[in-house]
């Protein structure tokens, strides 16, 4: 059920989904040229699939119930023999099972989600809301953006990550301490570890990181991030 142009649910989301659909396709049926019947159609469609799952998950259970009803006559009660080794689980009422769905429903309900991803009577927000298109993707403003930057140490040593958001990469600034802030290296991956070694005879050192990111031809964009402060050691 996938094409390109609606989002396709995965099993474990699709009830829900449907619940979705058919609550817009009912708004607006006039609209988008559903009729009463079609409204039936999904509605016992939902019923059906829906009986399904709850059986699925009860079913579930009561095999773990039998499991442990099953273990509960191997081992016994060893603190009281006099008592039961085991009470059978009991099986839910389900109730009347729904009428049965015809076969090849998905194709049935591809046709039904195709008219309204391709209605010219809905907005794009609208198919968004029915859940037969996907939210449009944003690209970043590399005028406008801030990277969130972490700083860890590991074995003495400080560990960048800042996460990449679609940008090249990003430039490594930092102050060892005496107040001059130098740009030492750029990174393209999210992580990025400032290996330099300490200055003789110091043993352990405040370094204050920002970042940049890093868009076309090694072009600066966006804000600096937050100044983290850590301090590196000497590891032995």
């Amino acid at each position: 059920m996938k094409d390109g142009f609606f989002w396709s649910p995965r099993d474990a989301e699709f009830t829900g989904w449907l619940a979705n659909f058919i609550k817009f396709v009912t708004t607006y049926a006039t609209l988008i040229g559903f009729t009463q019947a079609d409204l039936d159609w999904l509605n016992n469609l939902y019923k059906a699939v829906s009986f399904a799952d709850k059986v699925a998950s009860e079913s579930k259970k009561l095999w773990m119930d039998f499991v442990a009803a099953r273990n509960a006559i191997i081992r016994g009660d060893s603190s009281n023999a006099a008592l039961p080794s085991v009470i059978w689980p009991t099986f839910p009422d389900f109730g009347q099972a729904p009428a049965a769905v015809a076969p090849d429903a998905m194709n049935k309900i591809a046709s039904y989600v195709r008219i309204v991803a391709n209605s010219t009577s809905l907005t794009r927000e609208q198919k968004i809301e029915a859940g037969v298109t996907s939210k449009p993707r944003t690209k970043p403003d590399p005028n406008n953006v801030t990277p969130a930057l972490k700083v860890t140490v590991v074995n003495g040593q400080a560990v960048l990550d800042c996460p990449l958001n679609g940008f090249k990469g990003y430039a490594v600034f930092v102050d060892d301490g005496d107040g001059v802030v130098n740009r030492i290296s750029n990174s393209t991956s999210r992580r990025y570890v400032d290996s330099r070694p300490l200055p003789t005879g110091v043993n352990t050192q405040k370094r204050s990181y920002f970042v940049q990111y890093i868009w076309n031809e090694n072009e600066l964009v966006g804000e600096y991030s937050n100044a983290v402060t850590v301090a590196v050691m000497r590891y032995v």
